[in-house]
C-alpha cells in the first residue's frame, strides 16, 4: 500500500471506524496503526491470510461508503484549507480544528 493511499484510510479510519464491529476495528488498527503484516495478523487471529485480506479490503470498502455518502473527510480537508487561506495563527488554527475533532 503506498504512502498517500495510506493516510487515506487512516483518515477514513478516524472518522468512521466507530462505526466498524470489533472484528473489523481491530483488524484495520492491527494493518494501518501497528504496521502488522497479513501473515503475523493470521498468526495471532487464526486466521488465512486471504481471510485477513478480505476483512481489510471489506472494512475498507465500508468506511469508503461512509466517506461517500457522510463527506466528513472531505469537508475536514476543505475547513483546513480554508484555515489555511486565513493565514491564522497556529494556535488560534488548532483551537478551531480541535472543536472537530471531539
Amino acid at each position: 500500500m503506498d504512502l498517500d493511499n495510506n493516510l487515506k484510510n487512516v483518515k477514513l479510519y478516524d472518522a468512521y471506524g466507530v462505526l466498524l464491529i470489533d472484528k473489523q476495528r481491530r483488524c484495520l488498527e492491527d494493518y494501518l496503526i501497528n504496521n502488522l503484516t497479513l501473515s503475523e495478523m493470521s498468526e495471532i487471529y487464526q486466521i488465512s491470510r486471504q481471510a485477513v485480506n478480505f476483512n481489510l479490503k471489506e472494512s475498507l470498502k465500508i468506511l469508503q461508503n461512509y466517506e461517500d455518502k457522510l463527506g466528513f473527510c472531505k469537508k475536514y480537508d476543505i475547513l483546513v484549507s480554508s484555515l489555511e487561506e486565513l493565514n491564522l495563527n497556529e494556535t488560534d488554527k488548532n483551537k478551531i480544528l480541535d472543536i472537530f475533532k471531539e
